[in-house]
């Protein structure tokens, strides 16, 4: 019976993960799967020695660091476990600053072993020469952007297969999704606005009374509000809300999550993952992004992209109006959100111009987590 080993470092790698071993499993229907991961790789039938969380980092670099002693025995652990497994292939998935040490201690016990990365670090935006270091340890990195594998040849790093973002294939069939109005108990006509305020303790203190501001400046009649939140963000933003003029619609359902995107009429969200798939999902977006003052100083100098909405850099231009640093302020979302909610053509323009994004994020056209197994198998007959 084959053995696959998987590691993911934090929730969206779990729920990856999970999908990537359904796909496996069609093609391979013996294979055991050892690793660590959360509730969706276990429920794929993943032997999990540690929880996905026992990995997350808070980005407190002062309480990261206290805990650097409890990581390192965490990777140790992780690294002997999946040796004594003696896997055909290792699958990293994500969270590179967790899985590439235990990636680096696997190759040194086991260095014949095919490790495989599945999303990589952001070369394309900074530190291009992570994919040099990524080929001494990886025999391939799977990667969700089209404009991902001509960096890594050009960088000298490890081959590279583009396999498509799994945003594409879970919100490949709208139509399936239920009525979220409905379900709710609004009107047809009532005006949606989600909000995405991230999942990290920092992007909550700075998005939710940045939001909270600009719903005061906003001025638009009968507007309902959605925030979709993980298990571990809840408690803080129902506390950040609780004095809103419109109470939100908290969200943890990933299903009544995308339903909510196909109702709404406009959204704004913190920069990441969040953008494309609202993006994906057609929906007009503003972003916005503020980082602190050490890295505003910095990262102008090192940063090797023009735009921080990945919906942006994939279609090349700016759809999503982006506010940044001393830009994300109330007045400007408010100005922003009110012509995306109020505007027809200004919101139909950035609907028209959202509509090609799935077309560029599958690789021929095969759903993402079967390209991914796909390219897994390669590797293991290779």
């Amino acid at each position: 019976m084959p053995t696959i080993a998987l590691a993911a470092g934090e929730t969206s790698g779990d729920m990856l993960g999970a999908e990537l071993m359904h796909a496996l499993r069609a093609r391979i229907p013996d294979c055991a799967f050892v690793g660590i991961g959360g509730a969706y790789m276990e429920g794929e039938g993943l032997d999990s020695l540690i929880a996905v969380e026992e990995f997350d980092l808070s980005k407190n670099i002062l309480r990261d660091l206290l805990q650097l002693p409890t990581f390192f025995k965490l990777m140790d652990a992780t690294a002997e476990h999946i040796v004594a497994a003696k896997p055909e292939a290792v699958i990293f998935i994500d969270s590179p600053e967790i899985n590439h040490r235990i990636a680096q201690r696997v190759k040194k016990r086991a260095p014949d072993t095919r490790l495989i990365c599945y999303v990589a670090p952001s070369v394309w935006a900074w530190r291009r020469g992570r994919a040099r270091k990524m080929a001494e340890i990886f025999d391939a990195v799977m990667v969700q952007f089209p404009f991902e594998p001509p960096i890594f040849e050009k960088e000298g790093g490890c081959p590279c297969r583009f396999v498509g973002h799994a945003a594409v294939e879970r919100l490949a069939d709208p139509d399936a999704l239920p009525d979220f109005k409905q379900a709710h108990g609004l009107s047809p006509e009532t005006p949606l606005l989600v909000l995405m305020p991230g999942s990290r303790a920092n992007e909550l203190a700075f998005s939710l009374p940045l939001f909270g501001e600009t719903l005061r400046k906003l001025d638009v009649g009968n507007l309902a509000l959605v925030i979709p939140v993980l298990p571990h963000t809840r408690e803080a933003v129902k506390a950040a809300v609780a004095n809103w003029s419109i109470a939100p619609i908290l969200l943890e359902d990933d299903k009544a999550k995308f339903a909510s995107f196909k109702a709404a009429r406009a959204a704004v969200s913190v920069s990441g993952t969040a953008t494309l798939e609202l993006g994906l999902a057609g929906v007009p977006t503003a972003i916005v992004y503020r980082i602190g003052f050490f890295w505003s100083v910095i990262l102008p100098h090192i940063l090797r992209t023009p735009s921080i909405g990945l919906a942006n850099l994939i279609l090349d231009r700016p759809v999503m109006p982006e506010f940044i640093q001393e830009r994300a302020t109330a007045d400007n979302l408010a100005h922003a959100l009110r012509g995306l909610l109020t505007d027809e053509a200004a919101n139909m323009a950035q609907r028209r111009a959202l509509a090609d994004l799935g077309a560029t994020l599958t690789a021929e056209g095969t759903p993402p987590s079967q390209r991914a197994a796909e390219v897994v198998c390669e590797i293991m007959n290779a």
